[in-house]
């Protein structure tokens, strides 16, 4: 049997669900390999727009201001099939680039979506309140900024939720049509977004 694109690391032996324990031991500190991690985990990585030494953006736009370094690098971004290959050789070719995730459907067949939290996960308490139960813990990076929060989930099947803006003040919603940053893209901060609670996504009630 030829040798999966893991066995270097001892990857293939671990059974999906260890494999999320991976996403804290390193790897994704280098995004050529994050790529090819999220692609084992069944997630949808895709290319985007990074920043350059000097902070301008790789989409060459002058007016490109508060999307800088977090837009998609193509146009077909929504629908193209995954193809770790090339987002291999992009990243490769330049390492300005950073990478995001597709939210909505995964290649595993799941349905995927982020809380995107533009703060402390404090502002999630009306949502809690109004839901009468905490958002279970899950899958969680701590963005660029170093004050906001990305809490990934699945959701049930045959659910599909679409991106809604303002849930709740300063809290939005990553799904169907929508992408994320994912680590270890660079932020204009100067920082770089980073897993903070790894395990698999849980099941959004």
């Amino acid at each position: 049997m030829a040798a999966g694109p893991f066995s270097f690391y001892g990857w293939d032996e671990i059974v999906t669900p260890s494999l999320w324990r991976a996403l804290d031991w390193g790897y994704t500190q280098n995004k050529r390999y994050a790529v090819k991690l999220y692609g084992k985990l069944g997630l949808n990585p895709i290319l985007l727009n990074g920043l350059l030494d000097d902070f301008a953006c790789t989409c060459g736009r002058h007016d490109c201001d508060k999307s800088r370094g977090k837009h998609p690098r193509f146009k077909n971004w929504e629908t193209a099939p995954l193809d770790l290959d090339a987002l291999d050789r992009a990243l490769a070719s330049n390492h300005h680039y950073n990478i995001g995730i597709r939210t909505g459907l995964q290649p595993n067949g799941k349905g995927l979506v982020v809380v995107d939290c533009d703060g402390p996960l404090e502002l999630l308490e009306p949502l809690e309140r109004e839901a009468g139960e905490p958002f279970p813990p899950t899958l969680t990076a701590q963005t660029g900024s170093g004050t906001g929060f990305h809490l990934y989930y699945w959701l049930k099947d045959g659910l599909e939720i679409r991106n809604r803006q303002g849930i709740a003040p300063h809290v939005d919603i990553r799904g169907y049509g929508g992408q994320v940053v994912a680590a270890p893209s660079l932020h204009l901060s100067g920082k770089k977004y980073t897993w903070i609670n790894v395990r698999e996504p849980a099941v959004l009630p």
